[in-house]
């Protein structure tokens, strides 16, 4: 995929959750507790949900290259095909 990785690893599942919620216009729901994810899901949500995984595209970055939309909320947007909302706050 074309844009598997995103130049700011650090953003986390919240992070995504809201931006997208701000570009489709609907609410973020409440981030679901811990102790519900490994219990549902157990070891496996532990390491998927819970801990993730930070990729980091040290060697794009170190080669130069230029995201076409570096931003979470401007990728969505793109991705989306929904032009960008000038009193955005994301």
């Amino acid at each position: 995929p074309r844009d598997l990785f995103r130049e700011s690893a650090g953003e986390i599942m919240w992070d995504l959750t809201a931006a997208l919620a701000a570009v489709l216009r609907r609410p973020a729901l409440a981030p679901v507790p811990a102790f519900a994810i490994r219990a549902l899901f157990g070891e496996m949500g532990d390491r998927l949900i819970l801990n993730g995984q930070r990729a980091v595209p040290a060697r794009l970055t170190r080669i130069g290259f230029r995201w076409l939309e570096p931003a979470l909320e401007g990728a969505l947007r793109w991705e989306l095909g929904i032009p960008a909302d000038p009193s955005s706050t994301v």
